[in-house]
């Protein structure tokens, strides 16, 4: 593997691209909801999923910020940092091939060495951000936990609707695994297009509509760098498919054992949230890998100077060193045009209400 900036455009694109989605799923879960009820466990599960909602709350407002701030901002730095020394590493390797000096030698050494400072920021970089959201994660499971057991507590004492329960809830796992797979193929279709952030949010209500209060509205959110309105399009058509199936499954229960047999949408809401967090870390680990092979072939090129005999085997080193540049140049175009976008606005759509 070499540090190649088609590879790490990519890359850099997946990590906004889930980085969106799960801004996206914070804001899904924000919208979610279950409607006051008399029944005993209704104060119990509320305060499971206002918990939640909380702490998504807190990552809707900062993690588009830190990404921007940090991750994209130090990989600008670097693109600057290797562009802006190829004029006096270039003009210093010309003039070693003229008269092989060792103070020259020298000095390209330490201009290359000097390099390895943006390098490492980058690296941190996303070593701070992937703690926060492995911090995060820690402190979303805890809810999470709490809202399945309760829910399979509640469901279990449904005695009477148990067909209806396991038929319902096949079909919102259905659903989970559908959107999520439909999400990550809307967030991935982006270093096509950068004509600006998209966030849809759907309210998928999950009861037969009758007018009256929403009994449990679920909320799934999908976001792209990309101009996806087909897809998007096609994924509100699949939402709405199962919510049509799930609500004419409910056709012959009360209210009460409606709410009671659709609340795994809440934990499905939660669930999609969890899932953003660990494709984000696997994205961010991608890109971190590329950078980590930045820093060797750096070294490598450093070492290849300064143990030089003479300006042929020198050479090797101006070699990478101007091939990076022609990446960094390509990769540059790409961060700013994403570092130009402002968090996108949430367009939210019902959907069975």
């Amino acid at each position: 593997m070499s540090f190649d900036a088609t590879q790490t455009n990519q890359q850099i694109s997946d990590s906004v691209g889930s980085m969106l989605l799960l801004n996206s799923s914070c804001q899904a879960l924000i919208e979610a909801s279950i409607a006051p009820s008399d029944s005993p466990w209704y104060p119990v599960l509320d305060q499971e999923l206002g918990q939640a909602e909380n702490l998504v709350v807190g990552w809707r407002q900062n993690g588009f910020l830190y990404f921007q701030t940090q991750i994209l901002a130090q990989t600008a730095a670097c693109a600057e940092a290797f562009l802006a020394a190829q004029p006096a590493l270039d003009k210093a390797f010309a003039q070693l091939q003229v008269q092989f000096d060792s103070t020259l030698q020298a000095s390209i050494v330490a201009q290359l060495n000097a390099l390895e400072a943006p390098v490492q920021a980058m690296i941190e970089a996303i070593d701070q951000y992937t703690d926060r959201l492995g911090t995060f994660n820690s402190q979303l499971a805890v809810p999470y936990a709490a809202m399945n057991r309760s829910i399979a507590q509640i469901q279990a004492q449904e005695a009477d609707i148990q067909a209806q329960i396991t038929t319902i809830n096949a079909q919102i796992a259905q659903l989970q695994q559908q959107v999520q797979s439909d999400r990550q193929a809307i967030a991935q279709a982006q270093a096509k297009k950068t004509s600006g952030l998209v966030e849809t949010i759907f309210g998928v209500l999950l009861t037969p509509f009758t007018g009256g209060i929403s009994l449990i509205l679920a909320g799934i959110g999908v976001a792209s760098i990309a101009q996806a309105e087909e897809q998007i399009s096609s994924l509100q058509n699949s939402i709405a498919q199962y919510q049509s199936t799930i609500a004419s499954d409910q056709q012959d229960l009360s209210s009460d054992q409606q709410q009671v047999a659709t609340l795994n949408g809440l934990s499905m809401s939660l669930a999609l949230v969890i899932g953003d967090v660990t494709d984000m870390t696997s994205a961010l680990d991608a890109l971190n890998v590329s950078w980590q092979v930045l820093s060797g072939e750096l070294g490598n090129a450093a070492s290849d100077v300064a143990q030089a005999e003479n300006a042929q085997q020198a050479l090797v080193a101006q070699v990478w060193f101007d091939a990076a540049c022609n990446s960094w140049q390509a990769i540059a175009g790409f961060v700013a045009n994403m570092q130009a976008n402002n968090a996108p606005q949430p367009n939210l759509v019902s959907i069975g209400q």
